[in-house]
């Protein structure tokens, strides 16, 4: 009921968790969680499953493992819709190691086996992945988002995430959030922030089908140092908006930690 609330402990047998915690339903209304792990010099991404609404939990899943390095800030999301991609998984994350750079897999059943990773080496971090609709064929564009340099860069599938496009720049260059503290922009005492982008599709069948929209944080001119900004494309990812603020205030609060989605 969104007022009271139950903890439930969610066990990864075999595996040491790190973090970095996602989840995300299919269409069926299985819930995906997925978490960061290190078992020896072993490093990977590990997910379970509940059928019941998070209350229990069972299956326990290697999306991937590697001894190259650290696998970091993964991003899961399930195409819901009813067309030809129906309940694919789809998962990116950042690779640290001897081939640094983004990386990408999806499961076409239900998350039992994985594809071997893609790789994107103009990316640093920040995986974020969205599923829209390629003209009437619903579920039909993966996108795949994330940080490089001073820009925001997204990737398109149209085929269920087997081939994506080169970089497309969805942000101009951009000054990331907050100051430099310790080697990491920051605010308010060190408090880590980043430019990561956060992606939602309009899967509607309304006028804005299609629309894809970006929302990532920014350190503007002047005294302020964090803000959100907003971007959209309005043909399936291939141009994007020029940026415009979203929060509408004039002093020098901080906005960031930011996310969007599409009723």
């Amino acid at each position: 009921n969104g007022v009271d609330w139950q903890r439930v402990t969610v066990g990864f047998p075999g595996y040491n968790i790190l973090g970095d915690p996602v989840l995300a339903f299919d269409s069926l209304g299985v819930l995906h969680y997925i978490q960061i792990y290190q078992n020896g010099a072993t490093y990977g991404l590990v997910v379970t499953r509940s059928t019941n609404k998070g209350v229990s939990w069972s299956g326990v899943t290697s999306v991937v493992a590697t001894t190259v390095g650290l696998t970091d800030k993964e991003w899961i999301v399930a195409d819901r819709t009813a067309g030809p991609y129906s309940n694919n998984l789809y998962v990116g994350w950042r690779q640290f190691g001897s081939s640094s750079g983004m990386r990408f897999v999806r499961s076409t059943n239900g998350g039992s086996s994985w594809s071997t990773p893609i790789s994107f080496f103009d990316g640093s971090q920040g995986a974020y992945v969205s599923v829209g609709p390629n003209g009437g064929i619903s579920g039909g564009s993966v996108y795949y988002g994330y940080t490089g340099g001073s820009a925001n860069y997204v990737r398109i599938s149209t085929d269920g995430g087997v081939n994506f496009t080169g970089p497309i720049n969805a942000t101009g260059g951009f000054t990331p959030a907050g100051i430099i503290c310790n080697g990491r922009y920051t605010v308010k005492n060190c408090i880590r922030t980043n430019q990561f982008p956060r992606m939602a599709a309009d899967n509607s069948y309304t006028s804005t089908r299609g629309n894809v929209y970006m929302v990532f944080e920014v350190n503007p001119p002047g005294p302020d140092n964090a803000d959100v900004h907003f971007v959209r494309s309005t043909n399936g990812g291939t141009t994007w908006s020029t940026p415009v603020r979203v929060n509408d205030d004039a002093t020098s609060t901080d906005q960031w930690m930011e996310a969007i989605d599409v009723d």
